[in-house]
């Protein structure tokens, strides 16, 4: 039965955030204290699925609830599926949480060891998800993450984190069609993201990138037009600097 009530308090949640209904705040912090009673029984899907409902109605828990669920789910994150990988992530996010060292590293563990592989959508949320919060994962990790996604076919030199090389085969990548799953803003999202997460991909992937962001031109917002010509400039930067300490080597 604890379960049952677990399934139930996520599921409403969710319905009420898909339909755009925000109750007050008032029912709001009575559900809280509901979802505090439950938090033992609920799996990492209800959990995840919970606070991305409570996400997107813009509702925030008190500090020791925060508190609370981030340590219920890092507790959930060795065995969390890719795709509530990403919920929790987004969630944590939106909520304006801070997760501590603990909790991240325990995440980017668990997203490389996870079954399967993210959705490209996925993908871009999570890492907008981390520059949000202002993580700063290991550049290895961030490149076997895209190699991953985007069906690189990339083999590992070795581990993973800082030590990962990708040795792609560039015949058979993928880029160009996982992009165009993308819609206009997730483009400007994710470029974005790279640039605050100090992550630069390599220039094949950035010309299949710039290629998609010209067929897509048209719809693009204004502001995605600013985000995307900020972080172009922040990526050569960093390319510029990455250059340069090659050569003084």
């Amino acid at each position: 039965r604890c379960g049952e009530v677990s399934d139930l308090l996520s599921c409403f949640i969710v319905g009420l955030a898909r339909q755009r209904l925000r109750p007050p705040d008032s029912w709001l912090q009575l559900f809280e204290q509901l979802l505090l009673q439950q938090l033992s029984c609920m799996s990492g899907g209800q959990l995840a699925k919970t606070l991305l409902g409570l996400a997107r109605l813009q509702y925030k828990p008190d500090y020791i609830a925060v508190q609370l669920l981030l340590q219920r789910s890092q507790q959930h994150l060795p065995s969390m599926s890719r795709s509530n990988l990403v919920k929790v992530l987004h969630a944590v996010a939106k909520l304006g949480m801070v997760p501590a060292d603990s909790w991240l590293q325990e995440y980017y563990k668990r997203a490389l060891s996870a079954p399967g592989t993210f959705q490209v959508s996925g993908f871009g949320m999570m890492v907008w998800a981390l520059a949000k919060i202002g993580a700063k994962p290991d550049l290895g990790w961030m490149q076997q993450l895209l190699d991953t996604t985007f069906d690189m076919n990339c083999a590992s030199s070795s581990g993973d984190g800082d030590d990962y090389v990708g040795q792609c085969r560039t015949g058979s990548w993928e880029v160009a069609g996982k992009l165009q799953q993308m819609q206009p803003q997730h483009l400007a999202n994710m470029i974005c993201a790279f640039a605050k997460l100090d992550f630069t991909p390599g220039p094949e992937w950035m010309s299949w990138f710039r290629a998609q962001v010209g067929q897509q031109a048209g719809a693009l917002e204004e502001l995605d037009h600013f985000h995307i010509e900020w972080a172009w400039r922040e990526l050569n930067e960093q390319y510029r600097a990455a250059a340069d300490a090659i050569s003084s080597l």
